[in-house]
């Protein structure tokens, strides 16, 4: 027994001087059996996997991986590593983890090469251009440029077309070690008649000079004015253009403009067509239309600017039109317009007939803005003018002319203010503050928020045999025939003064509208309202006992359909006028801003009421 509990006494010590031993390290562990391959998966530019490992015996065993040897990630099967640098070398280990009594596996490893990246970035660039030569700007050291379509790429920035023709400058991210180049920005350019464009609307032509101009192109393009442009001192014929024009804040100089007497062409305009046009000055125009020919019976289109309104819209005329004997349509941006939108316009045109020449007679339309608004409709707005016609003979039936429209159509006239001075000299008269004659047959307000000063003379031709006929208002003169119709007029304002010498003429003449007629049939009603308008004119008629004569504050003449609401006229000592649908009212009140908001019930984001002056038009 005692011999037992030696020999026990003995393994035990033995077995406690092992583990010493073996905690010393003196009898090394066992390693791990490791795989012996592992297969590479998809490689990015930012990651690598490891998709399977291989064992000796086919088997399928926990391991670790690791890109340094130093930090592994164990994992049973797949492994991703992610947030790599593209186009780099990189070494991927694996082995087989350790264990308590177990040591981890020799390693075996594989080197790969992540791909470059796509650079997904465009280049913004864009250009300056002139005649030919192109200058790229935002072209940075980390991109390259091609001149040929994409063929091939170079450093350059800058480069001169010498012939003709349009073309793709593509300009990309350079490659680097890292990532492949970029897709291309394509820059389009041209090289053409004009400074620099592509005649588009983003890239208008740049136009530059008069020569320039003269090349502008009918195919409702688009340009814009590089500079300021100077006309030659000789008279030009009108050119021949439809399209757009941005004005870009510079200006015509001094155009003198005729017609072609012996051409087709049937104006004195900057432009013969439709023009679409913005932000642009014109100064110092001489308009010359002249009729060709005693038996000549064309009706001439002209205006400063155009013959033929698209749509204006900040747009500013300074000129004088002549007509020599010639019938027609004449405003101070263009002689006529058809839906024609022209918003915050300005004109100051001086209209001169000269001369009566024999053959047939005829009709006049002039305008500030428009001489002739066809009735299809169109809308004038925040518009201001101060126009001037001085006739004192001619052969002319009709004259219609107004501050703003000889005739308005049925367009509608919205915040407008004129300053009138027509003398006109005719067989018939349409005159007025603000438009002429009206040929609207649609119900509902047409002309508002306007106002009208200056003074309207009339005279009947002396040779003239039979009786005339002469309608004038300080806002509107009157209706065109049987089937016309005059305007709603809601608050608007005229100081015009009204002079007529009424001999061999009937006579319809009103502080807001002369002849007052609404058209009733085919559906329309035929109502029509005069409300909330002062007249603060004069009128004075000289009166032809033979002839029929209206003469009244807020119109001359009437049809049963036309109604007046809240109207005001100053006092006159004239018997003549009838005041019987207005309120007088005397100048040192009208002219106080109090009674101003109370009685006229103006819309102050449009109108300007200052105390001792009458409203005016903001912006005007």
């Amino acid at each position: 027994m005692k011999k037992k509990i030696i020999l026990c006494a003995a393994l035990a010590a033995i077995a406690c001087a092992c583990a010493s031993l073996a905690a010393c390290g003196l009898f090394p562990k066992k390693k791990a059996e490791g795989p012996i391959d592992f297969t590479i998966g998809e490689v990015t530019d930012s990651s690598i996997e490891v998709v399977e490992t291989v064992w000796a015996d086919g088997e399928h065993y926990s391991c670790e991986f690791s890109l340094d040897g130093e930090n592994w990630i164990r994992q049973s099967y797949d492994v991703k590593f992610s947030d790599l640098i593209s186009n780099t070398w990189y070494t991927i280990y694996a082995r087989a983890p350790g264990w308590s009594d177990i040591l981890p596996s020799d390693t075996i490893s594989k080197t790969v090469l992540t791909l470059r990246s796509v650079n997904d970035d465009l280049p913004e660039v864009d250009y300056t251009q002139e005649r030919g030569k192109i200058t790229l700007t935002g072209v940075t050291d980390e991109m390259e440029v091609s001149i040929d379509g994409g063929k091939s790429y170079s450093d350059i920035s800058e480069y001169t077309y010498t012939k003709y023709g349009k073309y793709e400058i593509h300009v990309r991210y350079k490659q680097t070690d890292r990532a492949f180049a970029s897709e291309a920005a394509v820059v389009n350019v041209e090289y053409s008649d004009f400074l620099g464009g592509l005649g588009t609307e983003e890239k208008p032509y740049l136009v530059s000079s008069y020569d320039e101009l003269t090349l502008l192109d009918s195919g409702m393009k688009y340009y814009k004015l590089a500079n300021d442009i100077e006309f030659p001192a000789r008279e030009c014929y009108p050119i021949k253009f439809t399209g757009n024009l941005d004005g870009n804040g510079k200006k015509f100089i001094s155009p003198k403009i005729k017609n072609d007497e012996t051409g087709s062409d049937n104006g004195a305009a900057i432009f013969d067509g439709y023009v679409y046009a913005k932000n642009l000055t014109v100064e110092n125009a001489v308009c010359t239309v002249t009729r060709r020919g005693a038996e000549d019976s064309t009706l001439y289109y002209c205006g400063v600017l155009s013959s033929y309104a698209g749509e204006f819209v900040n747009c500013r005329v300074d000129g004088e039109i002549k007509i020599n004997g010639a019938a027609g349509y004449y405003g101070g941006l263009a002689g006529y317009s058809q839906r024609a939108r022209i918003q915050g316009c300005y004109a100051k045109v001086d209209f001169k007939y000269y001369g009566s020449q024999s053959g047939s007679t005829y009709e006049l339309y002039l305008g500030g803005i428009i001489g002739y608004c066809l009735n299809a409709g169109g809308e004038i707005s925040g518009c201001s003018t101060e126009t001037t016609l001085f006739m004192t003979d001619s052969n002319v039936t009709t004259v219609n002319a107004g501050g703003i429209a000889g005739s308005r159509g049925n367009a509608s006239f919205t915040g407008c203010s004129a300053k009138v001075n027509l003398t006109a000299c005719a067989l018939n008269f349409y005159l007025g503050g603000i438009a002429g004659c009206s040929d609207d047959l649609e119900d509902g307000r047409s002309i508002t928020d306007c106002v009208a000063s200056g003074s309207i003379s009339a005279q009947k031709l002396p040779s003239a045999i039979s009786t005339g006929k002469c309608c004038a208002g300080g806002i509107l003169g009157g209706g065109r025939g049987g089937f016309s119709s005059t305007a709603n007029i809601g608050s608007c304002i005229s100081a015009v003064d009204i002079s007529i010498d009424g001999t061999g003429l009937n006579v319809s003449c009103g502080g807001i509208i002369g002849d007052a007629y609404a058209y009733s049939g085919n559906g329309y009603t035929g109502k029509r309202t005069v409300e909330n308008c002062l007249y603060a004119g004069t009128i004075a008629v000289n009166k032809d006992a033979a002839a029929n004569n209206y003469i009244g504050a807020v119109w001359g003449w009437s049809s049963a359909a036309y109604e007046t609401d809240n109207c005001f006229v100053k006092v006159q000592p004239s018997p003549d006028v009838d005041s019987s649908n207005a309120t007088v009212v005397e100048e040192e009140v009208y002219l106080t801003a109090v009674w101003q908001r109370e009685n006229l019930h103006l819309d102050e984001s449009v109108w300007e009421i200052t105390d001792g002056l009458l409203p005016k038009i903001k912006n005007a």
